[in-house]
């Protein structure tokens, strides 16, 4: 993995609600312990969504997606930035996309083969699994470093480039995918909206977030896991599925995201780091167990036929 520097410092600029687009907002919790400087994040007035405000601009983002500390915090921190380790972490996205992948399949006819787009595709887990089964699947990321590590794990070709300015040309799908991604995502409703321009009448969109006033979210307040420098805002459940029913979208399917995740992974987000050194000391970091994740939606757009 070719990462570019440890740390880099976000410069910051002023914004609104990431999901409705209003100025008014009350303050909800300042965070100063990353590097990357103080993460200030409000509650918008109107529909209840807290973001950062205000909020990196797309350069830091960028060159945060390309930092050792986004993709290895175990080297450079205690602290959670991006993941604890994204390599060793490859092992869950593969039994994940496993489940994922019967999933989509399950949404149409017995034995049809897919037009799937994943974006923000990291190594492609998804994306090599569904050619694998005979369909049509491309991915797309932002990261060089992505594309990179999928040519080198997968020998697959992503696409390297921003999902919403993207020229697709005339291609359409049947699927489009978003995981763990779209709270990091400076406008959601612009994906939405390019996620319509892409999708075939009947297509789906699959995408899972975290959503505020959760059980976790309310019983930690500024020391729950998401509050960390990628996560640009958290949306109410509702208030998310309402603006996209805005878009055209119909609610095919609300449930709560259920993932496969290893110790280290688990007490690595929920920052129990006494947990963390135990699973560490009796070696089982990489034990396994499946679980619904609390806070965490997966939620099934579709277009209109």
């Amino acid at each position: 993995m070719q990462t570019t520097t440890t740390e880099n410092q976000f410069t910051f600029v002023p914004t609104v609600c990431m999901l409705c687009g209003e100025s008014e907002a009350r303050p909800r919790y300042t965070i100063t312990k990353y590097k990357q400087g103080d993460l200030r994040y409000v509650t918008c007035l109107r529909c209840g969504t807290a973001y950062q405000n205000p909020m990196p601009d797309q350069a830091s983002m960028q060159a945060f997606y390309h930092s050792q500390n986004f993709f290895n915090a175990k080297r450079t921190s205690d602290l959670l930035t991006g993941y604890r380790d994204y390599d060793a972490e490859e092992v869950t996205r593969q039994v994940n996309a496993k489940t994922r992948l019967s999933e989509i399949e399950a949404l149409f006819p017995a034995g049809k083969k897919l037009r799937i787009l994943k974006v923000a595709c990291g190594y492609g887990t998804l994306v090599k699994l569904a050619r694998d089964r005979g369909h049509r699947a491309d991915g797309i990321d932002f990261s060089a470093v992505m594309v990179q590590g999928a040519k080198d794990r997968y020998n697959i070709d992503l696409i390297e480039d921003d999902f919403v300015t993207h020229d697709f040309g005339d291609c359409k799908f049947d699927v489009v995918v978003l995981y763990g991604a779209i709270n990091n995502f400076l406008r959601p409703l612009d994906v939405a909206r390019k996620v319509s321009s892409v999708l075939s009448a009947g297509g789906f969109y699959i995408v899972n977030h975290v959503w505020l006033n959760s059980f976790p979210e309310r019983l930690l307040g500024h020391r729950y896991w998401i509050y960390r420098p990628p996560i640009i805002g958290l949306y109410p459940k509702r208030a998310f599925e309402q603006y996209h029913a805005q878009l055209g979208f119909q609610l095919y399917r609300s449930r709560y995201d259920v993932q496969y995740l290893t110790c280290d992974k688990f007490f690595g987000y929920l920052q129990f780091r006494l947990l963390i050194r135990l699973a560490e000391l009796f070696r089982i970091t990489r034990l396994g167990f499946t679980i619904p994740i609390p806070g965490y939606a997966r939620v099934f757009f579709q277009k209109p036929g």
